[in-house]
């Protein structure tokens, strides 16, 4: 965030202006998505994974000033033009093991309701998704400075550990444009580039297996969607790998699920991230709605098929969230 708009949203949020844009919009829906939960009073390494204080910090706030609704429900109630006040959901990507053991127990202790998203290829598995695999690689690499040229920095001092893994997110963007076939080979030689050092991913990577997800759905809080089997930006998608991510997602969600959501979430989430097939393809199994992450919120009128969601990440103070 620039210093000017940090300075607005401070000064917004002191004179209680969030308090009026509540009321202005409340006809609207608003859609949050976390990713991971760590325990700890700071921000980790991992920009999307928040401190367990900070997720309970921003569920009381969301508890106290929104109506919170499972997203099935929300959307519905949206669509059916039956939004009267102040209304959210809360969503998670991805499907990591912490969101059982570290965000569950405060859902739970807050009654805060939430849909998780899954990777179906990765829960139950030690795979992790290959972007914390490129990071790790920088950070643990033995060169001092390498070429990169073929991945967009160029040839790079490596620096130390803030310095790698900023110069790791710029390589998974632009991996980000490859297809499957493509990024694989790419990885390859990319591994070999950096050399690093062995070295095992951290725990708070792992992913749910099953039984976690049968434990969380059994309480009543916790519903789960599809979010392709290997969390692949479906629009670097040929049409049946496309028919594959998706058909094998929410088949996998279905077979395993008692009462699986009819939503979907689009790995990524940009506007260049799916295109006009997805929604075909989504509807033809029965999927309703999918979000994105795209910064927003949602009226009647939104695409159902490209619902706005805002992201939530580690370094995000409570008077930014309000």
């Amino acid at each position: 965030m620039s210093p000017l708009k940090d300075l607005v949203y401070r000064a917004g949020a002191g004179i209680g202006f969030h308090h009026l844009g509540r009321l202005r919009h409340r006809s609207e829906l608003l859609i949050l998505v976390y990713h991971g939960v760590h325990r700890g009073s700071t921000p980790g390494s991992v920009w999307h994974f928040l401190p367990e204080g900070a997720l309970e910090r921003q569920l009381r706030y969301l508890r106290r000033h929104y109506q919170v609704l499972h997203l099935d429900d929300a959307l519905d109630a949206l669509y059916a033009g039956s939004i009267s006040r102040p209304t959210a959901a809360v969503t998670f990507d991805d499907g990591y093991r912490n969101n059982r053991t570290v965000a569950f127990p405060i859902l739970e202790a807050l009654e805060v309701p939430a849909t998780i998203y899954l990777s179906t290829g990765l829960i139950g598995t030690d795979r992790t998704l290959w972007t914390f695999e490129i990071e790790q690689w920088v950070v643990r690499s033995t060169n001092t400075e390498v070429d990169l040229s073929q991945w967009g920095p160029g040839v790079v001092r490596l620096g130390d550990e803030k310095a790698r893994r900023s110069i790791a997110r710029s390589i998974i963007e632009e991996l980000k444009r490859c297809g499957p076939a493509a990024r694989r080979k790419e990885l390859g030689t990319l591994e070999a580039v950096l050399a690093p050092a062995p070295g095992q991913l951290g725990d708070e990577l792992a992913m749910m297996d099953w039984a976690d997800v049968a434990q969380l759905q059994a309480s009543g809080l916790i519903r789960f969607g599809a979010h392709t089997v290997d969390h692949e930006i479906v629009s670097r998608l040929s049409d049946s790998e496309l028919g594959q991510q998706i058909a094998g997602s929410v088949s996998e969600v279905g077979n395993r699920l008692s009462s699986p959501s009819p939503t979907f979430a689009y790995p990524n989430g940009k506007p260049a991230d799916f295109d006009d097939r997805a929604p075909r393809e989504l509807a033809a199994h029965d999927i309703r709605y999918a979000v994105s992450t795209i910064e927003g919120l949602n009226n009647p009128e939104t695409d159902p098929y490209a619902l706005r969601r805002i992201t939530i990440a580690n370094d995000t103070p409570l008077w930014e969230f309000k």
